[in-house]
Formats: structure tokens, sequence, C-alpha cells
């Protein structure tokens, strides 16, 4: 079941009732089919209707909600690799997991795009032949953890080891600003949202 943090005011829902087997087994059917929309919602209480007549209204437990509609993840943003702007495509996600692994990766895979790896590590000083990092999510995140902060400072950090590390992050927006001999400004900047089917 879905927890009550998920489902907001007029929402639209199954109602667990814990009282269905009080039912005749073919209005039991019928019963857990019906779906309501959330009139309101608390962590004590909700109020919902059934969605074909508001004026038959149910108090009921927020714990005893479903939605019928899934919360899904929307994993969007924008970049910029000094000559071209542009929007990356929403791709939606049923799980938060897999969002926020795409995330990761289009991050990583404009780091690459960029020449802000070098031998599968990430360039974060001034090179003649490369672009450098001014400012990046994962050097926030590394903000704790001094041994990789240092790799990361001191171009030794792995691709393979910072994705380790905003995965485990569980990060829902990722941003990072970089530049070129030129001072010729890059940046990327990807976040997941909450969507639902009906939005």
């Amino acid at each position: 079941m879905a927890k009550n943090a998920k489902i907001k005011t007029n929402d639209i829902v199954y109602w667990h009732d814990p009282a269905i087997h009080d039912f005749k087994p073919a209005d039991r059917k019928k019963l857990a089919k019906q779906q309501y929309v959330v009139e309101s919602i608390s962590e004590e209480e909700a109020w919902i209707h059934d969605v074909d007549d508001p004026m038959h209204e149910v108090q009921v437990l927020p714990e005893e909600l479903e939605l019928v509609y899934p919360v899904m993840y929307a994993v969007s943003g924008r970049c910029n690799d000094g000559v071209h702007e542009q929007d990356s495509a929403p791709v939606v996600h049923v799980n938060r997991d897999a969002a926020i692994i795409d995330l990761v990766d289009r991050c990583i895979k404009f780091m690459k795009h960029t020449g802000l790896v070098n031998k599968g590590k990430i360039v974060t000083d001034p090179d003649e032949a490369r672009p450098s990092i001014n400012d990046s999510t994962l050097e926030t995140v590394l903000k704790n953890d001094k041994d990789n902060l240092k790799l990361y400072q001191d171009n030794r950090l792995s691709l393979k080891k910072a994705k380790d590390i905003l995965i485990a992050a569980g990060v829902t927006s990722l941003m990072m600003t970089a530049e070129d001999e030129r001072c010729c400004p890059m940046w990327c900047d990807f976040s997941i949202t909450e969507v639902r089917p009906k939005d």
C-alpha cells in the first residue's frame, strides 16, 4: 500500500476497507476496484468520496489508501557544451533507483562529451588541452569524504567511483559548471521530478 506522504488532496485512490470481509464475495470484488477521490488527508485521517458519487463520503485511515496512479520519476534537464544548448528529453521511470542511475549516467555522458574525463578519471584542474570543472554536485556530495574529495581534486577520482558515490547518496539533482581554455562556459543541470500518469 502507498504511504500517505505520497497521497495528496484530489488524488484518485483505492480504499482497502479492513471490514471488506463483512460483505458478500461478489460485493468484495466490486468494492476492491472502487475508486475514490481524496478530499483531505493528514497523518491521522483521510476523507474520501466515491468517484461517481461525491455525496458518498467516508472517513478512513491514510494507510488504508493506495494510489490508482502510482508515483513515477521523470529525469530531465538542460546542458550546454560551449557550442550548443539543449534540453534533454524527459524519461519516466517507475522506480526511483532507476531514475537516479539515469540521472547520474546523463551527467557522466555529458562529462565525457565535453572532455572532462581523461583515462577514466574526472578532470578538475585547468589543462591546456582540456576544460576544467568549476562547480559540481559531486564536490558537494564529497565534502565529508576527505579521501575521495582529495582524489577528485587531484584528477584521480575514477568515473566508476564517482558514479557509485552519487548513486549511494541518492541524488535527485545534478549540476556541473566548467570552462575550456578560452573561458567558454559549459554546464549541465539535470533533475528528477515526481510525476503520475494522470498529470
